[in-house]
C-alpha cells in the first residue's frame, strides 16, 4: 500500500451495536521510515468519532535480528 511502504490493516467486530453497524472498526498503517530507522505506525479507529489523537500514532526503534 502506497509505494509499497507500508503495511495496510482492516479490522472489524463480528459484534454488532444497536443500529447493526460493527461494534468496532479500525484501518491501521505499519511501515518503516528509512530517514529515522524508526518503525511507524497510524491506527484510525473509525468508531469512535472524536477525529485525530494522539494515541493513533506511534512509532519505536527495532531491536534484535531484521527479518527483511
Amino acid at each position: 500500500m502506497l509505494g509499497g511502504n507500508y503495511l495496510y490493516f482492516h479490522e472489524i467486530a463480528r459484534d454488532r451495536d444497536e443500529s447493526g453497524d460493527p461494534a468496532y472498526d479500525s484501518s491501521v498503517y505499519f511501515g518503516r521510515d528509512e530517514a529515522s530507522e524508526r518503525l511507524v505506525c497510524f491506527w484510525l479507529d473509525v468508531t469512535c468519532g472524536v477525529g485525530l489523537v494522539p494515541d493513533g500514532l506511534g512509532c519505536g526503534k527495532q531491536s534484535g535480528a531484521r527479518c527483511c
